[in-house]
């Protein structure tokens, strides 16, 4: 979503093009492609703009676009090979990429969005990749082929919700298709307040339609587990970002972008691909 990430000056010059009768006015291609090359935003393919337009103009649709058949089998298929990890973790679990947003096809492999509990992203996803190789379910470079395979797209803590504004993030956030703990994508969105306030993105009837998954509700802890929980988790969460962090280096992973990662308490693998 590089040329997504550009085109954000785009809207927001759309955004104050207003004609006499006070509508809002709407690019054509060809005025979009001279605005760049106006202000040296370099060239961009005229079906790489008709693409972003055909999902960025149904932003008052969120949630509620028609899946195809193949969404309906990925998403179904990341429910099951979902359904046996331990969630204790876990805070929301969505797709994301190709599935989600309606460009997917038959060889893909299905892209995760995932929220963790704070203090326990590496330990997560030490459980994720164990379980994940043990049942063969994941996405890694010994696969033979990556169609229907997992692929942990991002990861965050549930402290850190707040995305950069930008284009390419709308597109994800807005397609997010959650398979647990639905309603905790009203928390990334109202985290994300930018994507209303910019870009109009009309959210809150999706919301209001989402199920409460009710064995995801948090439950009150003891203040045993709690002591536990901030003194022990941190340590062993650390422990666990070492030696995986250890084996990501060894396999070309810049070391400035681990401790980014760390510090920023998110785990963004398509960044170790850029």
């Amino acid at each position: 979503y590089c040329y997504f990430l550009e085109i954000k000056v785009i809207i927001l010059y759309m955004n104050n093009s207003i004609d006499a009768k006070g509508n809002r006015e709407i690019l054509t291609i060809r005025e979009i492609i001279d605005f760049r090359k106006a202000n040296n935003l370099g060239k961009m393919n005229p079906e790489i703009i008709r693409r972003f337009w055909r999902n960025a103009i149904k932003l008052d649709q969120i949630g509620n676009l028609p899946r195809n058949r193949v969404q309906e089998l990925k998403v179904e298929m990341a429910k099951d090979m979902l359904s046996r990890l331990p969630k204790y973790f876990i805070k929301f679990i969505g797709i994301s990429g190709s599935v989600a947003n309606g460009e997917v096809k038959d060889a893909d492999d299905i892209d995760l969005f995932i929220v963790t509990k704070n203090n326990s992203l590496w330990i997560f996803r030490f459980i994720f990749m164990l379980a994940g190789k043990r049942r063969g379910y994941i996405n890694s470079s010994k696969a033979l082929s990556a169609q229907d395979k997992l692929c942990v797209n991002l990861i965050t803590e549930e402290g850190n919700l707040i995305f950069e504004n930008s284009v390419g993030n709308l597109h994800e956030l807005i397609h997010l298709i959650p398979i647990y703990n639905s309603r905790f994508l009203c928390k990334i969105y109202e985290s994300n307040s930018w994507m209303k306030k910019d870009y109009e993105a009309n959210y809150s009837e999706y919301i209001s339609t989402l199920d409460d998954d009710k064995f995801c509700l948090d439950k009150k802890k003891s203040l045993f587990t709690k002591i536990l929980a901030k003194t022990f988790l941190p340590i062993i969460n650390f422990f666990l970002f070492l030696s995986q962090g250890f084996l990501m280096a060894v396999h070309g992973v810049k070391v400035s972008l681990l401790i980014k990662w760390l510090r920023e308490k998110r785990f963004a693998i398509f960044e170790a691909k850029k």
